[in-house]
């Protein structure tokens, strides 16, 4: 009858579906309303909320994208933890699709961007920045110290033999033989003094292989507290203690082969000792002479991490030590103890294996990509590449402070393949163009 509501689908221009509309004359009050759609037991008050409630057409939600200062595409490989993907792919909107080639417009934009980056790795920890045109080592430089502000912070007690490419904050990666493993850990752990922040930037990715699979800490330290309560209990209440025999120069044929000279920037036995006494370590020297090797042990160091929203992380070493401190001189069974000196549980250490693995997010890289990590919730390995080039970075913020750091090694096909340009030689010439 005249004057009651009607209820039709009406098709829109605008979008792939019909919306169901309620036209209701101006006249009708909200009671027979209510009544003339069957709706007695609903308030009118909901009804007339639903009535007024806006569509979300197709090009207002086209607008609040473009709005968004970010796209996030799909990566295969990611994980969920807390309903946030791990690790984010973080790329230009779709309407800045300029931020590809032009890296001048692309640092500006991030730069702009920086806070909502830094929420962005505090929920997710690990960021995959794609689609952003980053083609040099110097230019990764500059997004380090330019769109995310941080300091430097220099590499000095770590293991890898590494080489600098721009200044004292990029440097290749360990340059280990690649059948050398480099099992997951946190940046430096094995230290009094690590960085909060790393980052890696891929100027080629490899033919085949070469991944950063990256690891969930929080994730891991949960499942070992129902898989092994006691071994994680153990090491969380008396904490580790690393030890590490050093050559004074570096050998490059070892994961953990860099020397003391290089691990201490000293050029002698005593200012070795001056940096070893500042950091906490006791030593020994086992030879005669300024070309002596030297074993370092470290001053009792944390196993697990407590962020300020209460997550506990899985940051140590344990498993790099298990799986990958191995050479001439030293062994997994001499390099760590628990606390209180004693040995780790090989069984508990399977099972910290089998969790990782379970864990593991393998993340292929495509040239100009950039991973920033936070590393007191992410662990990071690498995966033998055919080939393949990485750079990084890492931070320590509360020290306003900023380093080099980590990532990757160059097979003989790869140094082929360059002709009479060395490893070194190319890196170096990209930085200066």
């Amino acid at each position: 009858m005249i004057g009651d509501p009607v209820l039709v689908v009406q098709p829109s221009s605008e979008l792939e579906f019909f919306i169901p509309t309620v036209i209701i004359p101006s006249t009708v009050s909200s009671s027979n309303i209510c009544r003339g759609l069957g709706l007695q037991n609903i308030q009118s008050e909901r009804l007339l909320k639903y009535r007024a409630a806006p569509c979300l057409t197709r090009r207002r939600m086209q607008e609040k994208e473009n709005t968004a200062p970010f796209s996030h595409p799909a990566l295969p490989q990611a994980r969920k933890y807390n309903g946030k993907l791990f690790p984010l792919v973080v790329s230009p909107p779709a309407h800045l699709s300029h931020l590809s080639s032009d890296t001048a417009k692309a640092h500006a934009y991030l730069k702009q961007h920086q806070q909502v980056i830094n929420s962005l790795l505090n929920e997710h920890s690990v960021l995959l920045f794609r689609g952003f045109s980053q083609e040099t080592p110097q230019h990764f430089a500059e997004f380090v110290e330019d769109c995310l502000g941080l300091p430097n912070f220099p590499y000095v007690g770590g293991n890898a033999v590494r080489t600098a490419i721009v200044g004292d904050r990029v440097f290749t990666a360990n340059e280990s033989p690649p059948e050398k493993p480099i099992p997951f850990h946190h940046e430096l752990a094995q230290t009094p003094n690590f960085p909060s922040r790393l980052l890696f930037f891929c100027a080629w990715p490899a033919e085949s292989g070469g991944e950063t699979p990256v690891l969930y800490s929080p994730a891991v330290y949960d499942e070992l507290r129902h898989r092994c309560p006691e071994f994680l209990e153990k090491i969380e209440s008396t904490g580790v203690r690393y030890s590490r025999v050093m050559t004074p120069d570096d050998r490059p044929h070892s994961a953990i082969g860099r020397g003391w000279r290089g691990t201490f920037a000293a050029r002698s036995r005593e200012q070795a000792e001056i940096a070893l006494r500042e950091k906490g370590y006791d030593w020994e020297w086992l030879d005669d002479g300024e070309d002596a090797k030297l074993k370092e042990i470290s001053p009792l160091l944390k196993a697990v991490h407590v962020a300020d929203d209460g997550r506990k992380s899985f940051f140590n070493q344990l498993f790099a030590v298990w799986g990958g401190w191995r050479d001439e001189f030293n062994m997994p069974n001499n390099c760590i103890t628990a606390g209180d000196g004693s040995p780790l549980d090989p069984d508990a250490m399977k099972i910290v294996a089998d969790v990782m693995a379970a864990h593991r997010v393998a993340v292929p890289w495509r040239q100009g990509d950039v991973m920033y990590i936070d590393n007191m919730m992410a662990q990071h390995t690498l995966l033998p590449p055919k080939y393949s080039w990485l750079l990084s970075f890492n931070h320590i913020p509360l020290n306003v402070i900023l380093s080099p750091c980590i990532p990757t090694s160059v097979t003989q096909s790869c140094i082929s393949d360059l002709a009479s340009k060395s490893v070194k030689d190319v890196l170096t010439d990209d930085a200066k163009s």
